[in-house]
């Protein structure tokens, strides 16, 4: 209770007289110690939007003058963001705290502000710096934990079409999420199909990442030009894992390349040829007029004429091209 004073006054005297002095200042001086203040815990959580809870300070005897605390409030949380530390009458926490002589304790009231955001469970730190009438001891600090209750976001991928021409073609593939999220968002991707990345089309990256707060990424495709017949090619972007959010209906957009050359023809290297009826085995060579992108079957019959299958006889009636090859050969015996 600290020191205390009292004074003795000579108010009147019987058959005398009032000297001086005739007040006798008392100084009771207190031998006991100071209640030590701390807190009750050092932790605790609370959820987005759940209900408030109480963090209590409490000094270890009751005192006889205010105990007045400083406490430091930090963490990655923010106050008024995301949470409000209150006093018991209701008051906002401004940074110390008041246990009112004969009182032994104190509840905070601590409420976790609800928010629309995915992201990382978030700390409040409060630690005791100094007090005026009391010591500070035991618990000196304690952490509140915010636990996020929003889901992550849904990934959904759409093309700006379906296909592209050969030459000059370009086309937009849109990532976007349901809501922004406070954590950062990383796609893998896979490249699949006929299209041949940095030779059909330009290179394209095998992730997409998402900043905080970022709820668009566009990739750009842009086709390659050549001279080769191909037919059509298809690319699959499909995205294969995901972090800090999940997949929606689909998790892959498909565009198809146009190829903008005519087939190449097929022909035999000679009109004609003429053989001995005992060279046996003849090498029938056929040509394409242009290399092509993709492999070509050429059907063949004989049609008899003077001579028939008894004189002569193909040893395939179908001959393989293979892709960027121009020639291939049938035997005849």
């Amino acid at each position: 209770e600290g020191n205390e004073e009292a004074l003795l006054t000579v108010a009147s005297t019987i058959q005398a007289t009032v000297g001086d002095p005739s007040v006798l200042s008392l100084l009771i001086v207190d031998d006991d110690a100071p209640p030590v203040l701390s807190f009750e815990t050092g932790s605790s959580a609370r959820i987005e939007g759940g209900p408030a809870g109480i963090i209590r300070l409490a000094l270890d005897a009751v005192s006889g003058l205010d105990a007045i605390a400083t406490i430091l409030e930090s963490g990655d949380a923010d106050s008024g963001v995301d949470y409000q530390l209150s006093l018991p009458d209701g008051s906002p926490f401004v940074g110390s705290v008041t246990i009112s002589a004969g009182t032994e304790s104190l509840e905070l009231t601590i409420v976790a502000l609800d928010d629309v955001l995915d992201e990382a469970d978030e700390t409040v730190e409060l630690v005791l710096q100094d007090a005026v009438g009391a010591a500070l001891g035991g618990i000196a600090q304690h952490v509140i934990t915010i636990q996020d209750d929003d889901e992550p976001p849904v990934l959904t991928i759409t093309a700006s079409a379906a296909s592209l021409p050969e030459a000059g073609g370009v086309a937009s593939i849109e990532f976007s999420l349901s809501s922004p999220s406070a954590l950062p968002v990383t796609l893998g991707l896979d490249l699949l199909g006929e299209v041949l990345p940095g030779v059909d089309c330009v290179s394209l990256p095998d992730s997409i990442s998402f900043a905080p707060f970022e709820s668009l990424r566009v990739l750009t495709v842009e086709s390659i030009d050549d001279a080769l017949y191909e037919g059509v090619e298809t690319l699959d972007v499909v995205v294969t894992e995901t972090t800090n959010a999940v997949l929606g209906l689909t998790n892959s957009v498909s565009l198809a390349f146009l190829d903008d050359e005519e087939p190449p023809t097929v022909d035999f290297q000679q009109a004609s040829v003429s053989v001995t009826e005992a060279a046996g085995a003849l090498q029938l060579d056929l040509q394409l007029s242009a290399v092509s992108g993709l492999d070509v079957t050429v059907p063949l019959s004989l049609v008899e004429g003077t001579a028939t299958t008894a004189d002569a006889q193909l040893v395939s009636d179908e001959v393989l091209i293979p892709a960027g090859s121009t020639t291939a050969s049938v035997g005849l015996l």
